[in-house]
Formats: structure tokens, C-alpha cells, sequence
């Protein structure tokens, strides 16, 4: 009885790990989002970026805060 529940338990975490790299190669494979973003003669402006490439230009603004 005791080796039917450790062959069990053996199957539940093989099939948890399989699972686990499976959810990690879809995310590094998910495709990232580019983002441009552009201030021309504005004021208090906050610009931010998504997951892929980020660009972000000010043009004849004040107070500008940009991530990426």
C-alpha cells in the first residue's frame, strides 16, 4: 500500500514539474509589446513602457517624467 502511494505522489509531482517548465517556456516565448511614446508642447506628462522595446520623446515640454 505504502509503494502504491509513493509511485502516486512520484506521478503527481513529475506531471507538476512538467506543467511548471511548460507555463516557463510559453512566458519567455510570449511576444513583447513595443511602445513609442511622444510629448509635442505639452505639460506634466508621464510616459511609460511595456514589456518590449520603449521609446519615448519630449518635444517642447516641461515636466516630463518617462520610464521604460
Amino acid at each position: 500500500m505504502q509503494q502504491l502511494f509513493l509511485d502516486y505522489w512520484g506521478a503527481f509531482v513529475g506531471l507538476v514539474a512538467v506543467v511548471g517548465v511548460w507555463i516557463t517556456w510559453r512566458q519567455t516565448r510570449k511576444n513583447k509589446t513595443d511602445t513609442r511614446n511622444v510629448a509635442n508642447s505639452s505639460e506634466n506628462v508621464t510616459q511609460k513602457g511595456g514589456s518590449g522595446t520603449t521609446v519615448n520623446e519630449a518635444r517642447n515640454s516641461k515636466d516630463v517624467d518617462q520610464s521604460g
